[in-house]
């Protein structure tokens, strides 16, 4: 603060669990971070950021791409034999990459939300690489009281609006279209 210098903070929307459908804005105060200490850190960050002028917070949600690295959801959800099926808002990363630079280039502060436009569920995505890529792949929906069942930590699930990042000029494909520009380039694909 004291140099001036601008900073850019990459976040979590994970600090939301709505089912409702709404669309969850950058002003909206967290929910979930009595429910996840994941959560719970990326909400302190973000509050505590919030008080410099000069920086630049960027949410991202459930990250995805074509490659096979291990921190990528697509490589992630095709290693299990049952996948939650609950709409959810999602970061293609390409996107958010040419998102964050003219962000960037343009001197851009405050909080905003950097997901593709729509919903899709863990589940869909899969059944679209069975449809797609593999049609031997096997997969069963997981409801969300299985999923508290088999995991340590909650999840956040929700719907991130994408008003602002519009409002700024960054125009994102929708994600169901993102989703199978993916698969079709998928480094599983190939091998």
């Amino acid at each position: 603060r004291d140099t001036g210098k601008y900073l850019v903070h990459i976040g979590s929307g994970c600090i939301y669990h709505d089912l409702s459908g709404s669309l969850i804005r950058e002003t909206q105060l967290g929910d979930f971070w009595q429910s996840s200490f994941y959560s719970k850190t990326k909400m302190i960050s973000e509050l505590a950021l919030s008080m410099f002028p000069n920086i630049l917070q960027l949410r991202i949600r459930m990250p995805i791409d074509n490659s096979t690295n291990p921190r990528n959801l697509l490589t992630k959800i095709l290693q299990y034999k049952k996948v939650l099926d609950v709409q959810n808002s999602m970061t293609v990363i390409p996107d958010f990459l040419m998102a964050m630079k003219k962000f960037i280039e343009d001197k851009k502060t405050g909080i905003y939300n950097i997901v593709n436009p729509g919903t899709i569920s863990p589940l869909e995505i899969v059944q679209l690489y069975k449809q797609m890529v593999n049609p031997e792949h096997m997969v069963e929906p997981l409801t969300l009281m299985e999923m508290g069942l088999i995991t340590t930590a909650a999840r956040s699930n929700c719907i991130l609006s994408t008003s602002k990042l519009e409002s700024a000029g960054v125009v994102l494909r929708p994600v169901r279209e993102r989703i199978k520009d993916i698969l079709t380039s998928f480094e599983f694909v190939n091998k």
